[in-house]
């Protein structure tokens, strides 16, 4: 690509995740595509110097990984020449997205025991990413970081959700698991019904689920969920569940991750404002708003 032809950032800014500021943009391509530039990118996993760019795409190319690039965990793009608007030459950048998978490439080749000694400490960095990211909470961390999120014309958000809802829907399988319906049932004091068949059963959980789950999503994707799979007859043929891509699943399991935290944190009965609290924050915290306090007292 010539520097002619290379597109531009028309925003600029650094995503705070954890304790390390991961400077992004986003281009002026047809796609819009968001990306972390390259040498904080690098930095921010421990490679450092004028040729820590060069040393993660090594690394993302190494032996270590390749079970996951060959698997298609890992997809390695290529890096995105930019110009980042403060002069001298390109800037490289890799796509936002690849940030998750990277995370869990690492967090698995840790498991499987592939991760060498001198890449360990690249493995905390990954948890800690990977605790709320998904493909979709990275396009909105970055909009976020560079102000993008203002100008974000409507049809990039219809590109997003359409990357997460599917209009066929998928065979039923279990999703949210027992715990949610106990924690609900705990957390707002209402007297268990005896078994878990049965406090399925109670309609107001519909809309506990809604708010916990599905309203937590981008922004129009309960309306687009509630197109496909509307009420008929006073019911749905489906769960919305059923109508998520494997992006959209991910994200789903995500927030189930966190409102399990939140639940375990929040102690005792009738607490459900407290809890309430501890997790609005912490889903503010996924789109880089503000630190989660989850650790506060309650007192």
């Amino acid at each position: 690509m010539s520097a002619l032809s290379a597109p531009r950032s028309t925003h600029r800014g650094s995503a705070p995740i954890g304790n390390v500021s991961w400077p992004c943009a986003v281009l002026d391509d047809p796609d819009r595509t968001r990306v972390f530039v390259g040498r904080g990118l690098a930095r921010g996993f421990g490679f450092s110097g004028k040729s820590g760019g060069a040393q993660l795409t090594r690394f993302l190319n190494s032996k270590t990984l390749s079970p996951y690039r060959d698997s298609g965990l890992l997809v390695v793009p290529k890096v995105v020449k930019f110009h980042h608007g403060q002069g001298g030459g390109l800037a490289h950048g890799y796509p936002a997205v690849i940030l998750p998978r990277m995370c869990s490439a690492i967090i698995d080749a840790a498991i499987d025991g592939l991760l060498q000694e001198r890449h360990r400490p690249m493995l905390e960095v990954a948890r800690r990413l990977n605790r709320g990211l998904s493909e979709v909470g990275v396009v909105a961390l970055v909009d976020e970081a560079t102000g993008f999120e203002r100008e974000r014309p409507n049809d990039t958000l219809r590109r997003l959700i359409m990357e997460l809802l599917s209009p066929e829907e998928r065979p039923w399988q279990k999703r949210i698991p027992d715990w949610f319906y106990e924690g609900v049932f705990r957390l707002k004091d209402w007297d268990w019904p005896g078994s878990i068949n049965d406090a399925r059963k109670w309609r107001v959980l519909a809309g506990v689920t809604r708010e916990l789950i599905y309203d937590r999503m981008p922004s129009g994707m309960v309306e687009a969920l509630d197109d496909v799979n509307p009420v008929v007859g006073g019911k749905r043929s489906a769960k919305h569940h059923q109508h998520l891509k494997d992006a959209g699943l991910k994200l789903f399991d995500a927030i189930l991750y966190d409102i399990e935290t939140c639940m375990t944190l929040t102690k005792g009965y009738g607490r459900w404002g407290v809890f309430m609290s501890r997790y609005d924050e912490l889903r503010s915290d996924r789109n880089g708003v503000r630190q989660a306090r989850l650790m506060d007292t309650d007192d």
